[in-house]
């Protein structure tokens, strides 16, 4: 998916306000549980941790996203990298 915009709309569409951040935080920190993990994607800078899976967006509607998530601070914590509808 391109970098972004499109990404952003399809959020934005379905209920998720630049607004107020907060709902879109949780959802995507719900979604980054461990029963949506998929794989570890290795590189030799990084390894990133990819979670697929239903998540519920504001409208009512459900829908299978990508995330992608990276340890930082020396693995103390996750950090967003990118998420997407797949």
């Amino acid at each position: 998916m391109p970098k972004g915009g499109p990404k952003a709309a399809f959020f934005l569409a379905r209920g998720f306000a630049r607004e107020d951040p907060r709902p879109f935080i949780a959802a995507l920190l719900d979604h980054g549980r461990s029963d949506n993990f998929s794989r570890a994607a290795e590189n030799r800078f990084v390894t990133k941790y990819i979670y697929e899976g239903a998540m519920q967006m504001p409208d009512g509607s459900s829908h299978r996203i990508r995330s992608v998530w990276k340890l930082v601070d020396d693995g103390a914590f996750m950090a967003l990298v990118t998420a997407y509808p797949i």
